[in-house]
């Protein structure tokens, strides 16, 4: 491991300093204010640093470092790791092998093998879990992150995908597909 790839990424580097300069704004703002209610001196520029940062460590924590090796890839938006089927989150991607038309099958095998690319060509991926919660099937579910960056934006910036919240109706792959 290189000394550089120790440091921190620079997108972290700037989410503090964006968060730092908020809430110096919030603080600057309750200064000016002539509420009797609004907490003295920082306190709620300290408090709300805090919470974001204690959400950003958190969600670092929660990202498992995963060798490629050990994931097999079902689709374009599901895995197994290990023996774990994972279901990833935000997205949905077109069936490979049970799709309705032949345009939503053929769009998933595309996914697929995209997914692998991605898989092939990383120097890290992560998953982070979203809970402990599982889906209709028993799979676990989270978000993919190769090289820092989730799979599902970008299957969804390559068309692979679209976006969706797991909620609802899935999109319909045969209209779009063939579009």
């Amino acid at each position: 491991m290189r000394w550089a790839d120790e440091l921190p990424s620079l997108s972290g580097i700037f989410a503090v300093f964006a968060i730092a300069f908020a809430a110096e704004g919030i603080s600057s703002l309750l200064k000016r204010s002539r509420s009797p209610w609004r907490p003295k001196g920082d306190t709620l520029a300290m408090l709300l640093i805090a919470a974001l940062m204690l959400g950003l460590v958190t969600a670092a924590a929660l990202a498992e470092t995963v060798d490629r090796k050990a994931i097999h890839v079902i689709d374009g938006d599901t895995i197994k790791i290990g023996d774990a089927p994972w279901r990833l989150t935000g997205f949905d991607a077109p069936e490979a092998g049970r799709g309705k038309c032949k345009a939503e099958v053929a769009k998933g095998i595309e996914a697929t093998f995209r997914m692998h690319a991605l898989l092939d060509a990383a120097k890290s991926i992560e998953i982070i879990p979203q809970g402990t919660s599982t889906d209709r099937y028993g799979r676990r579910l989270g978000r993919l992150l190769v090289d820092g960056r989730d799979v599902g934006t970008l299957l969804i910036g390559e068309r692979l995908a679209q976006a969706w919240n797991g909620r609802g109706k899935r999109p319909d792959w045969c209209l779009t597909a063939s579009a």
